[in-house]
């Protein structure tokens, strides 16, 4: 059963169902949920799909256990939520039309379309790319003063503690190499392959970025090494308990000190989400009713 006739059953739309779950600053809140796509519990029910998928491929072809479907499904409501909340951000207090708008909707395009490919390389013509368990949650995109596009950070949304798994999405050797050789394979192929022979979302991305490049700018230390000059933020949900995991990693704990650490040499943030954990497990059980 599809979420709108479901909701219709129920008399609410989808985004009344997920408002009736918050309860703190509603408002805000409120005007995030209300960007959600119609089909949102479609799109929930596609993803757990995609995810048994990856999990199937990744794992030598074990089923996914059905009591993960939650966590996952719950997972993706908080990196939506957060993806939504920055492209607000991003609109806010520009005009419909305006070259600002234009612009804005080229930097959501163009951020999208670089996490859909993140997923998939593959299917892309990128099979050189390794995402296993680095897979970014979002894409922040800007425009450089020469009018190109460049990735200044990722997102990382975590519903959970942070640990050791977050530990190696979050430095340098995770999802930011990664998405850092997306970009440049990305952009080579639209360089030199004609564009009626490109993949279709990557000819329209070809459209949208016109005479304007993709690029990524690396830093090199010492001993010859890369790393590129990209930022991640890691987004939390309102809570009162610590976000830090007092499990393992790399031997050690997972302390606000060791992430102050990284924040320092890695270009790693906090931010935190406004929405709290309560929030995104009602929408979850909502949603986990709905599929």
């Amino acid at each position: 059963m599809t979420n709108a006739s479901t909701n219709e059953a129920a008399g609410q739309t989808i985004h009344e169902t997920m408002v009736s779950c918050i309860e703190e600053d509603r408002a805000v809140k409120a005007s995030i949920i209300e960007m959600l796509p119609d089909d949102f519990v479609g799109q929930m029910k596609e993803h757990l799909e995609e995810e048994k998928a990856l999990y199937k491929k990744y794992k030598n072809n074990a089923e996914l256990p059905e009591g993960e479907y939650e966590r996952v499904v719950a997972g993706r409501i908080f990196e939506v939520l957060n993806y939504l909340e920055y492209q607000k951000k991003l609109f806010d207090n520009i005009s419909l039309g305006t070259p600002e708008w234009e612009r804005a909707e080229d930097i959501m395009f163009v951020s999208a379309t670089l996490c859909k490919i993140a997923r998939y390389p593959d299917q892309y013509g990128l099979k050189e790319i390794d995402i296993r368990a680095r897979i970014p949650d979002g894409v922040y995109t800007g425009i450089t003063k020469e009018g190109n596009f460049h990735v200044y950070a990722l997102a990382e949304a975590k519903l959970g503690a942070l640990g050791e798994s977050a530990f190696k999405q979050i430095r340098f050797s995770g999802s930011r190499t990664t998405m850092a050789n997306i970009v440049e394979a990305v952009q080579r192929q639209i360089d030199t392959v004609a564009p009626e022979d490109l993949n279709p979302e990557i000819a329209q991305l070809a459209k949208v970025l016109k005479d304007r490049k993709m690029e990524v700018k690396w830093d090199t230390d010492a001993k010859g090494n890369k790393t590129p000059r990209m930022g991640l933020e890691v987004l939390v949900p309102t809570r009162g308990a610590s976000v830090f995991d007092e499990g393992v990693l790399l031997g050690n704990t997972m302390s606000a000190a060791d992430f102050a650490n990284l924040e320092k040499q890695q270009r790693v943030k906090l931010k935190t989400s406004c929405f709290n954990t309560a929030d995104v497990h009602k929408m979850t059980k909502r949603v986990m009713e709905l599929l």
